[in-house]
């Protein structure tokens, strides 16, 4: 996210995604995964104002941005196929 989306999000919430991200697959995936309750009340009061942030970002968006990002977006994938 943060190599895509860097010029809308902060580190910060760049990592917030991850560890929301990997909390779910934890909790999705194996029976032991376990979020604390301290992590996910944070993150509950976190969510609401990235969600706004994130239809702001969407909503200014033109044509020209969308073709741009979804660019980056397939040379990220292309370089991360030609590492593995």
């Amino acid at each position: 996210m943060q190599r895509l989306l860097n010029e809308f999000f902060t580190p910060e919430e760049c990592e917030m995604v991850e560890r929301a991200r990997r909390a779910r697959v934890e909790t999705q995936y194996y029976v032991a995964g376990d979020v604390s309750g301290t992590y996910a009340e944070r993150l509950a009061q976190q969510v609401p104002r990235f969600l706004v942030k994130c239809r702001g970002i969407v909503d200014g968006l033109n044509e020209r941005e969308v073709q741009a990002l979804r660019e980056r977006y397939r040379v990220l994938i292309e370089e991360s196929g030609e590492r593995q």
